[in-house]
C-alpha cells in the first residue's frame, strides 16, 4: 500500500511512500520527471517537468536528496517555545498510538515560553487526563511535552471535514475566557 503526495497545483501526485510490508518508509520518492529543494525555512519546492514553474509548498520537509523528502508538517502550524521551533504534526505523530479520538497539538500564549505546547482532546470525558500526561512523557522529549490538556466537546471543521486548526483554537479561548 502506497501513500501519495500530490495537490492541486501539481495536477498529480509528485511523489509516494510505502506505508506497509516490509520496506515500510517515512519518506516520500519522487514520481519520474519530478525533483524537490527546499527554500530557507524548508519548505518543500517541486519541480516537475510537466509544470511550467517551481511550485513553493507550505509543507516543512526534511530532504534526503532531490528525489526524496520525509514530511514534517505545515509551515503555518510551527511555532517557537522557548526558542525551540515544535512542529505540530510531529508531535502528534509520536502520541498516536497513545489516543482512539481526534486530538491536535497547537499553541498558547506564555509569558516565560513566549508559545507554550499544549494538546486538545476532542471529547466529553476530561477523567484521563493525568493517565495521558504520564504516558505521553514517556514518548515526548521535555520540550514537546504539553504544558497544558484541554478538552473540547467538538472540534470546528472545514467544510471537506478535515480539523480547522485556527477555529478550534479560537473554540478554546472562548472556553478558557469564560
Amino acid at each position: 500500500v502506497y501513500h501519495g503526495f500530490g495537490m492541486t497545483e501539481t495536477i498529480t501526485h509528485i511523489a509516494m511512500r510505502r506505508i506497509n510490508g516490509p520496506t515500510t518508509t517515512d519518506r516520500y520518492h519522487a514520481m519520474p520527471g519530478v525533483s524537490f529543494s527546499v527554500d530557507i525555512n524548508n519548505r518543500l519546492m517541486i519541480t516537475a517537468n510537466h509544470m511550467s514553474e517551481t511550485i513553493l509548498t507550505n509543507d516543512i520537509v526534511t530532504l534526503h536528496d532531490t528525489a526524496s523528502f520525509s514530511w514534517r508538517g505545515r509551515y503555518d502550524n510551527v511555532f517557537n517555545s522557548g526558542g525551540i521551533k515544535l512542529y505540530p504534526e510531529d508531535i502528534e505523530r509520536k502520541i498516536s498510538t497513545l489516543l482512539s479520538g481526534r486530538y491536535m497539538i497547537c499553541s498558547m500564549p506564555d509569558s516565560t515560553l513566549g508559545q507554550k505546547c499544549i494538546l486538545l482532546i476532542e471529547s466529553d470525558d476530561e477523567s484521563s487526563k493525568s493517565l495521558l500526561k504520564e504516558n505521553i512523557s514517556k514518548v515526548l522529549d521535555t520540550f514537546e511535552r504539553p504544558k497544558e490538556i484541554y478538552v473540547i466537546h467538538r472540534f470546528s471543521e472545514t467544510e471537506n471535514g478535515k480539523i480547522d486548526r485556527n477555529a478550534t483554537k479560537a473554540q478554546l479561548r472562548k472556553q478558557v475566557d469564560s
